[in-house]
Parts: structure tokens; sequence; C-alpha cells
């Protein structure tokens, strides 16, 4: 299970190259070693499996870092991150950090491709250089052990992405939003977006369903009920357990 002070960090993200997964577990590592409150997940599979799974092996993760492989539910488990991480190398606009910003999660990440476009380093989380492990590792410590912090990124976070796809694409000047035409190309080019959208809003809109009530504005506040629940779905999450939340 999950005790109520850790904290998950996960990535969505195929198993290649330029998603920097190297970079990725060994500042995990280093977290880790600093930060025994923290957990780790990734969910995604590729050419790099194997050479993923040896380095894991040697680093000594463990339990503490579950590869969960291609899941068909996960914009789901995606919702039940306390932090979204991406160590790309290269990129161009990652649909994942999209559906991250819609379910309200911050992010850390680099600067690849166009991930600056979407993400402002200390607006919806924090931003570090290609490559740079040790910067990777010390914003993943920074935002597991920053509970205020981490809280104003994932609001800021769900504000970007409801500004994104067709809807409130305004900023505070009433100008049209920036982000509003990669939220709009995302949704054109795969159909999943509408639904994953419609389930990033019912979890901001704290609905009846259980893995909204766990991101409702009232557990982000720290009420006990959003608590147990949240602890519950991540505990779902790290067994591996089949979850069953209503449809996608």
């Amino acid at each position: 299970g999950v005790a109520d002070h850790e904290i998950l960090v996960g990535t969505i993200a195929n198993l290649r190259p330029q998603k920097g997964y190297p970079d990725l577990l060994h500042a995990a590592r280093t977290v880790l070693d600093t930060a025994p409150e923290a957990r780790f997940v990734a969910i995604g599979r590729g050419p790099q499996e194997d050479e993923v799974a040896a380095l894991h092996r040697a680093l000594g993760l463990g339990d503490r870092f579950r590869l969960l492989g291609h899941r068909a539910d996960a914009v789901r488990l995606l919702s039940g991150f306390d932090v979204f991480c991406l160590a790309s190398h290269h990129e161009g606009l990652p649909v994942a950090l999209m559906e991250a910003l819609a379910l309200g999660v911050p992010v850390v990440a680099t600067r690849a491709g166009g991930i600056p476009e979407l993400v402002t380093d200390g607006r919806e989380g924090r931003l570090v250089a290609v490559g740079a492990v040790a910067d990777l590792a010390a914003a993943l410590l920074a935002e597991v052990g920053d509970d205020p912090g981490r809280k104003a990124h994932g609001e800021q976070a769900a504000v970007t992405g409801a500004g994104g796809p067709a809807g409130s694409c305004r900023d505070t000047g009433g100008r049209s939003s920036p982000h509003s035409r990669y939220f709009s190309a995302a949704r054109s080019s795969d159909s999943r977006w509408c639904g994953e959208r419609m389930l990033g809003r019912s979890i901001r809109r704290a609905s009846s369903k259980p893995i909204c009530t766990a991101h409702s504005p009232q557990a982000r506040r720290g009420s006990a009920a959003g608590r147990n629940v949240r602890l519950t779905w991540i505990s779902t999450l790290i067994s591996g357990s089949p979850v069953s939340v209503g449809g996608r």
C-alpha cells in the first residue's frame, strides 16, 4: 500500500531513447535516497524495455519504482499521480503532458521540444535542461518536499489545461490563450482527448466518482475523506489491480 505521507511521481511515455528513461531512473535513485516518502511509477512499453529493466535492477529501485508496462487505463492512473514527470531528450507536444495539465497534476519535465510552450517554470511545475540528471533530481525533490508549492502548481496546471481545448481559452487579460492551439490540435489528432478532457473536468469539479473525489478541491485542501479515497486509489494503482471508475 501507500502511506499517508508518500508522494507518487509518475510518467507515461514509450520506452524509447528519446524519452530519457535512464535519466529518470538515475534521478529517481537520488530522490529515493533523500526522500524515502517518494514513490515512482512508469506506464509505457517499447524497444528499451529490457535495457530499462536492467538499469532498474542495477540501481536497486525495487518496488519504490514500479514499471507497469502498457495500461489501457493510463489516463485514469495518471489522475492518481501527485507529480507528472517527463525526462525527454526530444519531444513534440506530448499528449500525456496535456492530459496531466487537464487533470491538474503538477509537472516536472525537461525543456525538450514543445514542453516549454505548455509549462512555465514555477507555474505548472518545474522545468530543467535536457539531460541534466542532477537538476532533474533536484526539481523532483523540491516538488515532492513542497506541499503548498505542489498544490499551487497543480491548481495552475488545471487552469492551463482548462484553457486549452475549446471553451475557456482566455487568459486573465481577455486574450486568446497561447495554449489553445496545442490542446485543440491534440483533440483533433487523437479522439481519446475528448473523453480524457471530460474526465479531467469532472475530477476538478469533484463529481461522485471515487477517482474524482480523490482529486476534488476538498481533497487537495487535505480533507480526511479525500486523503482516504486518494490512498485507496493509489494503493490500487501500485498493486496493479483492476480499477473500475466508469467509462473512459
